[in-house]
């Protein structure tokens, strides 16, 4: 017989290898983004060409900044296709996918000034605020 009171753990989220995460912001160019996440993720984030580096691990992500202009149809995006630029970060494009490391670099654009967390293949949406817990 089943235990009534006892709590289920809740099930531990694992992106998949093929998982895209869009990252809406609303910088002015590209060269602030670049900027951002270095200033904002001081000695650990750097970002250069199609790729975002954690310093201390080596572990490197493989990004695209898209205009708005990008794209022929936001509504994706739902109240954030507004939006001047979107990151795309594609895990195929990742050396690493531990989820520990995918969190850091995601939140790692939030802090540069991303609005949220779209989870492509699994439709899953992360508010900036609701990304670490």
């Amino acid at each position: 017989m089943k235990n009534p009171f006892r709590r289920k753990k809740k099930p531990q989220v694992e992106f998949p290898n093929d998982e895209v995460f869009w990252i809406p912001g609303n910088w002015n160019d590209r060269s602030e983004i670049v900027g951002s996440i270095a200033k904002n993720n001081m000695n650990e984030f750097v970002f250069a060409g199609y790729i975002m580096l954690n310093m201390n691990t080596q572990e490197s992500f493989g990004i695209q900044i898209l205009e708005k202009s990008d794209f022929d149809n936001l509504d994706f995006f739902g109240k954030f296709k507004d939006s001047d630029f979107f990151i795309r970060m594609d895990l195929t494009e990742s050396e690493y996918n531990q989820q520990e490391s995918i969190i850091k670099a995601g939140n790692a654009i939030l802090k540069a000034g991303g609005l949220s967390i779209f989870a492509e293949k699994s439709s899953l949406i992360y508010s900036a605020e609701s990304w670490n817990t």
